[in-house]
This record gives C-alpha cells, structure tokens and sequence, in this order.
C-alpha cells in the first residue's frame, strides 16, 4: 500500500528539487525575468536543497568512488527507447518484476547526486512528500518504483528535455 499521500505534497517539492546546484542556477537564471514574485520561494526552497543535493554529492563522491572503480558491471544494459506516452513506462515496470534486470528507482533519480550515501534514510520522506500519483497518467509515483533517468540527468546537468518544463517558451536556450 502507499504511504504517498497528496495532503503531505507541497508546492516546494517538484521534479527540480533533486538538482545540484549547478543545474538548479542554470535552469533559473535562463528564465529568471519569468518567475512571478509570488514564486520566489520556490526559487529559494530549490536553492537550498540544490546546495544540500551537491554538498551530499560531493560527500557521496568522497566515499563511494573508490568501491565503484571496482565494480564490474555482469551485463550490458538493456534500453527501453520509444516516444512519450507509448506504453515506455508499463513496460519499464514489467521489466522491473523480471529479478535478472535492475532499475533506478524513483528515489535515485531524484536523488542522483546522493542516493548511495542517504537513500536509507531519506526515502521513506520521499514516499510521504511527492504526490500519490505522476500526474498525466495516474501511475504510482512511489519511492521504490522504476523511474527513467531522464530526471537523474536533469538533477546532474545533464542534457534532458526536463529542463523546458521550467519555461517552455526558452526551448531553444536548453
């Protein structure tokens, strides 16, 4: 059962709130003369947890790059490639039950920058802040659950469409 509930969701929590603070100070500054005054908390909230993202990030770094230079991956990956709102997302969750595939889950790609060193503790207030639900489909949108990375590489600066949903009308400058 979920623990997700909407009455605990606010407006601070969003799929920014997992940037570093690199990706979180581009993302504004391409469209700060657009923020309404009446979102400048958002804008402080977010910088905030930007600067908590990358500072674990950086703690995370220190700790776990050593053991990771050491693991050997047992197979290539597997891709799921198709348009938005195919039918990508049941069959990234079907392919998720198989136990021979692993996924990143909805708390790594949000927390990209620090989920080895504070999933643990961390993602329980994941599964009680974000909404129940995505809200174009309905989907459950728990902490354990299999996500795309596309948010993992919007958090990491990475190239990622992710970044027009801030203010698609600068498409272009992403």
């Amino acid at each position: 059962t979920s623990v997700a509930n909407d009455d605990h969701h606010c407006r601070w929590v969003n799929i920014w709130s997992g940037c570093g603070l690199r990706s979180w100070l581009s993302i504004v500054a391409a469209g700060w003369k657009q923020i309404d005054c009446k979102r400048w908390d958002i804008v402080l909230v977010g910088t905030l947890a930007a600067l908590l993202n990358s500072t674990l990030g950086i703690v995370q770094s220190v700790v776990y790059t050593p053991l990771l230079r050491r693991v050997e991956p047992e197979r290539g990956p597997l891709f799921i490639v198709g348009h938005w709102r195919s039918g990508t997302t049941v069959l990234h969750h079907l392919l998720s039950l198989d136990p021979q595939f692993t996924y990143a889950n909805n708390y790594i790609c949000f927390a990209a920058h620090h989920f080895l060193l504070t999933e643990w503790l961390l993602r329980p207030g994941f599964d009680w802040l974000a909404p129940a639900t995505r809200p174009m489909d309905n989907f459950p949108l728990l902490s354990g659950e299999p996500q795309e990375d596309e948010f993992a590489l919007l958090a990491r600066n990475a190239p990622s469409p992710y970044r027009t949903l801030a203010f698609p009308d600068l498409f272009a400058s992403f």
